[in-house]
């Protein structure tokens, strides 16, 4: 099956951050071989270098996932990259990280209920 000579590799090393709530590193997969999966994990990792502009402009190219074995997994590799920034599906703006948006309405609700003591 292709991918299993060239690429599987760099897929496997990616599954700790893929099933985890963080990003890749910049460098994390340095030297690893995507092969014919490099296209799928390059919205990923410019997301997570943050170059948001690299990210969305490799979102809006890359096709579709082959329908293969590995099909599922490509496609969440895609879905996280796209949920790594918030901002306009156009990529006029961005508004960082989705997490931190996240971290600060949960604090805000944290913050509404301590006061109203509920």
């Amino acid at each position: 099956m292709p991918g299993l000579t060239r690429g599987a590799a760099a897929l496997a090393a990616r599954v700790p951050v893929m099933q985890g709530d963080t990003s890749p590193r910049p460098g994390d997969f340095d030297g690893l071989d995507a092969g014919p999966y490099q296209l799928w994990l390059d919205p990923l990792l410019l997301a997570a270098s943050g170059d948001s502009e690299g990210a969305w402009q490799a979102l809006g190219t890359v096709p579709r996932p082959p329908h293969d074995l590995l099909q599922e997994a490509l496609s969440c590799v895609l879905a996280r990259a796209a949920a790594e920034y918030a901002g306009a599906g156009s990529g006029l703006v961005s508004f960082g990280p989705v997490t931190r948006h996240l971290a600060a309405a949960d604090a805000a609700i944290e913050a509404h209920a301590s006061a109203t003591g509920r």
